[in-house]
Formats: C-alpha cells, structure tokens, sequence
C-alpha cells in the first residue's frame, strides 16, 4: 500500500512531461502515474503508456516507458503533486522505479522496416520507414540515408508534417559489387517547432 509524493510548484500554462521507468530496467513495479491539485484532486492520470497505435506494450523504453503523462499543460499557478503508486498497490526493496520530470521537449523516434528489402546488382528495393512525433513535434521530416555500399544509391522521401510513414528505395548498379550486408544508418531531421535554429535527429531503429 505504498504511495509515494513528489510536491512542486508550477505556472499557469507551464507544459510538463513525466514519465516512469521500472519494468524495462527489471522492476516488477506496474506504475500508476498521477498528477494533483493542492487539494488532492486528481487533474491526470495515466496506468499504461501507449504509442499512436494504441499498443499499450512498451517497444522503446525511452518513447513509451512503463507510464507516461506527456506535455501535460498546467492549468493554474500552485503547487502540484506526482503520486506514483503500484496498481495493485504492491511494494517493498524489489520496487524500484525511475521517475522524470522535466518541460516537455519535443522530440523524434523513427523505426524502419527492413524485412521486405532484397537488393541485388541492376535491382531496386524499398525500405518502409514509420515516423513518431513526441511532445509537441510538427512539420516535415527528412529522411537521409549514411553508409551505402559502392554503387548503391537511395532516393529519400520526406514524411509531411500530417503524415506518419515514407519509403526509402534503395538501387544497385548492375556492376556493383555483391555484399551480404550493409550497416546503414537512416536518419530523420526535423526542426524545433518552438526554436527554429534547434534541428532535431533521430537514428530509425529496426522493427
């Protein structure tokens, strides 16, 4: 039956994020994330981070940890609470969990598809890449390609700011030399739509 509280004050229209981490660094705790009033009055809450698809089941422990309350707006000046809790109220020395809280930050996650992408010399093939926009993220993402092989050439498409997926089609010369494999690296820019001097990158992880 262990709650634990964490108290700060906070401004009329601050946006905040806070996120646990606990399972994926081995802890059996099954968060529950809340955020008070100074009269203990529940604003939010969150049991289960999600991605855009609905999955509740982490794939990244840094894009969807254990519970998630992201760009969360403050919605007076006071002071607040972060309860965190088990959600069958369970506790003891095995509970441990990592609790952030920070302004929100936007950010980029990509992953890529890679299963479906057989290249040979004179041959072209694609590469499905599937773009997560964090906290607040809009606009464009271009896409680039590093580490191709000799005589393999990649045309990079650009996922729009209302868009989500893109492909990368990779082409290998007729005289280009045949490999087993390749370690490319496909890299998603983006810019800070609250800083635009601020470029944001991110490194597609495999599916």
């Amino acid at each position: 039956d262990d709650v634990d509280c964490f108290a700060f004050e906070a401004k009329k229209g601050d946006r905040l994020t806070f996120k646990i981490l606990a399972q994926v660094l081995g802890s059996p705790v099954d968060a529950n994330l809340r955020v008070l009033n100074d009269k203990g009055d529940v604003l939010i809450e969150n049991d289960d981070a999600s991605d855009k698809t609905g999955n509740a089941d982490c794939r990244n422990e840094v894009l969807f940890p254990d519970s998630r309350i992201a760009d969360w707006t403050v919605p007076q000046d006071g002071r607040f609470v972060v309860e965190v809790r088990d959600t069958h109220l369970r506790g003891g020395e095995r509970f441990t969990y990592f609790l952030e809280a920070r302004p929100r930050t936007p950010g980029l996650h990509l992953e890529i598809d890679t299963d479906k992408t057989i290249l040979a010399p004179g041959t072209s093939s694609p590469a499905f890449v599937r773009v997560f926009r964090e906290e607040g993220l809009t606009g464009p993402v271009r896409l680039s390609v590093d580490g191709l092989p000799p005589g393999v050439t990649a045309i990079c498409g650009e996922v729009p700011g209302d868009g989500q997926d893109a492909c990368i089609f990779l082409t290998a010369a007729e005289n280009s030399p045949v490999g087993i494999c390749a370690n490319l690296r496909v890299i998603g820019e983006a810019i800070d739509p609250e800083n635009s001097d601020r470029k944001i990158t991110a490194v597609a992880v495999p599916y």
